[in-house]
C-alpha cells in the first residue's frame, strides 16, 4: 500500500504553497501536514522563486491570480528542474482553459460568479 510505505519509511515530500490568501494557505497547510507531507508557504510569485532556490519540492500549489508577480509569470520563470505544478484559480474553468493548453479542475467553492 502507496500510504503505509510512505509513513513506514519516514519519507518527507515537501509541497510548497503559493497564495496571496494567508488563509487558504494555511487551510492547505493543516491538510497536507495531516497527510504527512512538508508544508512550504509564499504568499507572492517572487517569494516562491525564493522558496524553489533554497527548497527542494516535488509539488508546487500555485495561485494563478496574485498581486506583484502572478502565476504564469512564475511559470515563466522556473527552476530547470521544476516541481509538479497544481494551478490554483477562481476562474471558471472554460476562461482558463480558454488561455492555455493546461487540464484543468475548477474550484466552485471559491468562484464568485
Amino acid at each position: 500500500m502507496v500510504w503505509y510505505h510512505f509513513f513506514a519509511t519516514g519519507l518527507t515530500r515537501k509541497i510548497l504553497v503559493v497564495d496571496d490568501d494567508a488563509d487558504w494557505r494555511q487551510y492547505l497547510r493543516y491538510c497536507l501536514d495531516d497527510l504527512g507531507y512538508h508544508t512550504i508557504e509564499a504568499s507572492n510569485g517572487r517569494e516562491a522563486l525564493e522558496a524553489l532556490s533554497r527548497e527542494s519540492c516535488s509539488v508546487m500549489l500555485l495561485d494563478m491570480r496574485m498581486p506583484e508577480m502572478s502565476g504564469e509569470e512564475v511559470l515563466q520563470r522556473l527552476p530547470d528542474d521544476p516541481p509538479r505544478v497544481v494551478c490554483l484559480t477562481s476562474a471558471p474553468c472554460p476562461r482558463v482553459l480558454a488561455a492555455s493548453n493546461w487540464r484543468c479542475c475548477s474550484n466552485p467553492s471559491r468562484y464568485n460568479g
